[in-house]
């Protein structure tokens, strides 16, 4: 196969990362790829470029947006594998280690860490309600709609009859 054959340092054969893979809010079927406990929340495709590359990595961004999740705009590029083939960072000698290892030094961000200790104090976010308040006014019925009148005037061609 001619992909084989090809420079694991080009930069087509670098490893993509989509935000939604490290996103703990997401299901599997919405496009996570590493186990709840390691992703964390709604993670921006900046921050994954920016704990990256404070680890070593080569890292590029594309202004993409992910199939499942049209609203997740970004793709982090890295390069996993040096062009004789080896690991380019010991700790991630693959994709998986290598979402882990983002999605754990994104927790250790300090504006993630403000959250977190922000959502500890104020009690966790609300007790984890429906959403909706409890003395809420219902919303109203829909009006009905009344069918159109037929109209007696005739189209171009006039009725035929």
């Amino acid at each position: 196969m001619e992909v084989d054959k090809k420079d694991p340092s080009d930069r087509t054969r670098w490893v993509c990362i989509y935000p939604p893979y490290l996103d703990s809010t997401k299901s599997l079927a919405d496009g996570r790829r590493i186990a709840k406990e390691h992703a964390v929340a709604n993670p921006k495709a900046m921050e994954i470029r920016d704990v990256l590359y404070k680890l070593g990595f080569n890292v590029d961004v594309e202004n993409k947006t992910y199939s499942r999740d049209l609203f997740a705009r970004g793709r982090v590029r890295v390069q996993l594998k040096a062009a004789d083939g080896r690991p380019v960072k010991a700790e991630a000698a693959n994709r998986k280690a290598l979402f882990k290892l983002a999605a754990a030094q994104i927790a250790k961000l300090p504006q993630r860490e403000k959250e977190a200790t922000a959502e500890a104090e104020s009690g966790g976010g609300g007790g984890g309600g429906s959403g909706v308040a409890a003395n809420a006014a219902p919303e109203p019925a829909p009006v009905p709609v009344k069918p159109a009148k037929a109209s007696n005037k005739k189209g171009k061609k006039g009725r035929r009859g």
